[in-house]
């Protein structure tokens, strides 16, 4: 049964039915049609929209008077027929823009996303029966001094928002803020500055988890976001058809970008009677609290991210299907891809929908570029120069590696790392991992969030060289849809028996039908050196070392190919999978092994086998002529254990 499993790359949909219409549609039709089409839905939309004016002044001027300021130009019912006539599967997002986002509940279920319910622990008549005595303890907390870059910053921001309607203010006393409501329950929000980003932008945050606003809603999905994977999975799908002859028209050269919409969350209004919920404030440079209306959504909020999310997927349903411009979606960005010959029509194309929707989005700067054969894409770099030949390449944008190194030298120097410093570098790095763009800094990113918090110098140092070690070598990854698909299986085991570490290892190649068989034992010297640092439960180290000594030995082979490691010790497995383990020796091995993914990677994945249907398991008893009957062949190898690998281990000693 395993021999006929596929990878899950290759059974698993990476592209969603709307993109895979619009990717279909522009390979099928010359480029005439493609731009007739877009020109022809495009004038149906701004028919709609001089037939419903008078609707929408009607509905404008029923709206709250914080909804009118927020929503001020947007066409709300325009949009709701568009998705109509396009068959969109979640109208129930009209009521998130037609009358606000309910801050704290529950949201309705939506069919779209998979169901996963995480309830609230607090009530809305929570929070208001302890607003007061919340906001004394919020405004009697010490944050020590204030950084007069991000107080100037916050003034600033503050008081664009204020300008576009989506905040209102200043107060300068809660009794004044009270007035304006109406009531005194209301919550307070401590708004800072986050330092976001390899080029260290400053991005005002709503504190929404210290004013418990967030403990008082309960999320219903599971937002199946569009991360580099999706986009990636796109691009690759365009580079067979290019490569294949399967596009009927034009040069088969194509181009990206990313469309950015402006202060995207800020471009939804807040439920009217939960604007109490929303009052933010920040100590000017005086240190005096300023206190601030939301209007809007607030970048913060829980609640603003699953009716933000599912808001950008209507336009991005649109986009496909209206326009059929195949891309994706990840909260407020659109990865974007068009033959060359129709990429600055599909450019006009969206931002024509957009003013139409009344959406603000960039249009020049770093976030409004044109389409280009190589762009940048959620943190990383997607060069389709190449798809012709079925190739696209995947890596970090421009600056990036270099600015993570300054990063971690500025915590080496400071002997810590704070949680949100390891976010932060968290944040960073994950975009260069996945299962196309490569694994090898996937346990980076793991160790990172397992140091935030540590002040112990000699810790931070430690991660820090090594991070910096990986980073340094990492390299693009260079994608073809040639290379083959049937994956390698491998099982592997490892024994533990009369001090002695057995190990098995059997590899079926489903491409050759080519089978191994391998059985031997760790070094001696290996085992004495757990035993000092673990004692004498060794068995998972053991079952760990089998699976990185397969990847090491059969490291050419496994080369960009689908790997399926099936493992039945799941210590071992777990270890892999989260890139993490809390014993020291086991986090030397995990680090080996995806080391090996910089010049021999792969797209691995592990997989549970009990022991009972581990063909491996005989192999590592010292009985391999039993897997050899059982897959037919007659000969079997010693496993070698060299020097390298075992070196490689005792040099990797942790500091946690």
């Amino acid at each position: 049964m395993a021999m006929g499993v596929q990878h899950p790359m290759d059974t698993s949909h990476h592209v969603e039915s709307p993109t895979s219409y619009a990717l279909s549609f522009v390979l099928k039709h010359s480029d005439e049609m493609v731009k007739l089409e877009r020109k022809k839905n495009l004038l149906q939309a701004r028919l709609m929209a001089k037939r419903l004016v008078s609707e929408e002044q009607f509905l404008h001027s029923a709206l709250d008077p914080p909804l009118q300021r927020v929503l001020g130009g947007k066409r709300l019912l325009l949009w709701k027929e568009l998705l109509i006539k396009y068959g969109y599967d979640d109208l129930a997002v009209y009521d998130f823009m037609a009358k606000g986002v309910p801050l704290v509940g529950q949201h309705d279920v939506p069919s779209c996303y998979p169901i996963q319910h995480r309830v609230a622990t607090l009530t809305g008549d929570d929070l208001d029966r302890s607003a007061i005595w919340r906001r004394k303890a919020i405004l009697g907390k010490l944050r020590g001094e204030p950084n007069l870059e991000h107080v100037a910053h916050l003034e600033e921001a503050c008081r664009e928002e204020v300008d576009a309607g989506f905040l209102e203010g200043p107060f300068l006393s809660e009794v004044a803020v009270s007035e304006r409501l109406g009531r005194t329950d209301w919550s307070l929000i401590h708004r800072f500055v986050l330092v976001q980003g390899a080029e260290m932008k400053l991005r005002p945050i709503d504190d929404c988890m210290e004013s418990q606003m967030n403990a008082a809603y309960t999320s219903t999905s599971y937002l199946k976001l569009q991360d580099v994977d999706y986009v990636t999975g796109l691009a690759l799908q365009v580079a067979e058809a290019s490569s294949a002859g399967k596009q009927r028209h034009g040069s088969g050269t194509w181009m990206g970008k990313c469309l950015d919409l402006s202060k995207a969350y800020k471009q939804l209004g807040i439920l009217p009677a939960h604007r109490h919920y929303g009052v933010i404030f920040f100590h000017d440079a005086a240190g005096n609290p300023k206190f601030y209306i939301s209007n809007s959504l607030m970048f913060g909020a829980t609640a603003a991210v699953y009716a933000f999310n599912r808001v950008s997927r209507s336009i991005w349903f649109l986009m496909n299907k209206m326009l059929v411009i195949p891309c994706g979606v990840f909260y407020d960005d659109f990865p974007l891809l068009s033959p060359c010959e129709t990429a600055s029509n599909a450019d006009e194309s969206a931002s024509e929908l957009l003013d139409l929707l009344g959406w603000r989005h960039a249009r020049t700067g770093p976030k409004g570029l044109p389409f280009a054969s190589s762009f940048n894409v959620l943190g990383a770099k997607l060069d389709l120069s190449r798809v012709q030949e079925g190739v696209v390449t995947l890596g970090n944008k421009e600056g990036r590696i270099a600015r993570l190194v300054e990063r971690m030298g500025l915590a080496k120097t400071n002997g810590k790392m704070s949680v949100h410093e390891a976010q932060v570098l968290h944040g960073l790095m994950r975009y260069s991992v996945g299962f196309f763009a490569g694994r090898h800094l996937h346990q980076v990113c793991a160790e990172l969030l397992q140091m935030g918090g540590s002040n112990d110098a000699e810790q931070v140092a430690s991660l820090v060289d090594y991070a910096v070690s990986i980073l340094s070598i990492s390299k693009p990854r260079e994608i073809s849809i040639g290379r083959e698909k049937r994956p390698l299986v491998i099982f592997t085991d490892g024994a533990w028996d009369n001090g002695v570490g057995g190990l098995g290892v059997v590899v079926v190649d489903t491409a050759t039908d080519e089978r191994l068989v391998l059985s031997g034992s760790v070094p001696q010297k290996l085992i004495n050196y757990w035993k000092v640092k673990v004692g004498e439960q060794l068995i998972c180290q053991i079952e760990l070392f089998a699976v990185l000594w397969a990847r090491w030995r059969f490291r050419d082979l496994i080369r960009d190919r689908r790997t399926i490691f099936w493992i039945d010790n799941e210590s071992a497995r777990f270890s892999l999978i989260k890139g993490v383990s809390p014993s020291l020796t086991m986090q030397c091995l995990v680090r080996e092994f995806y080391l090996m993914d910089v010049e021999h990677p792969a797209f691995s994945w592990f997989e549970r086998v009990p022991s009972s249907s581990n063909v491996a398991d005989a192999p590592s008893r010292r009985d391999p002529e039993a897997a050899c009957s059982l897959l037919g062949i007659s000969n079997w190898e010693e496993i070698a254990v060299p020097e390298e690998l075992t070196q490689a281990l005792f040099a990797k000693r942790l500091v946690m």
